[in-house]
């Protein structure tokens, strides 16, 4: 299971209490989601203590669980629970795709992908979304999908068999992994 934000699947069982109702929480197939999944809005995976890519392997793993209902740490119950975590995905691959084409278009720091990401966004939120997309740089460097040579400053990279270039891999932000 990944290490870092990654849910923890509580098992169902006679002992554990159900939901008041006398439903045992194995017939709701229900997992508790703590900050994984929340019953409003979306998990922020913060740089560096975030890692991106256990995060959506773990939303992957939970999709396959084929959840009916979430019981998050904050807000309410999810009761469509399935296309919540779908929600979830498609929301990260989108963000993620926003990162690649800010880059594409020359914004190279976290900074300027922030101002053009983020644009309609509330500019006293832009530091906390800085380090969301730091964890996407992050991965996406992992991935040699984006280079860097300092930390700071990145570009996408061209796949391998263009014009006999290869993806550099380089230090994620901050210099380390």
């Amino acid at each position: 299971m990944p290490r870092s934000s990654a849910a923890r699947v509580v098992r169902a069982g006679s002992a554990l209490a159900g939901t008041g109702r006398g439903e045992p929480l194995a017939a709701e197939r229900a997992v508790f989601t703590g900050d994984h999944v929340l019953g409003r809005g979306s998990t922020v995976v913060e740089w560096p203590g975030g890692d991106m890519a256990d995060y959506l392997a773990s939303l992957e793993l939970l999709l396959d669980r084929r959840p009916e209902r979430l019981y998050p740490g904050h807000g309410p119950p999810v009761f469509d629970a399935v296309a919540r975590v779908e929600g979830y995905l498609a929301h990260r691959r989108d963000r993620e795709a926003q990162v690649l084409a800010a880059l594409a278009t020359g914004d190279c720091t976290p900074a300027e992908v922030v101002a053009r990401v983020y644009a309609e966004v509330d500019p006293a939120l832009h530091p906390a979304a800085e380090l969301s997309v730091r964890a996407h740089l992050v991965k996406l460097v992992r991935e040699g999908r984006v280079a860097t040579g300092d930390g700071e400053r990145f570009t996408p990279t061209r796949r391998r068999g263009r014009a006999g270039t290869s993806p550099r891999r380089a230090r994620p932000p901050g210099g380390g992994e």
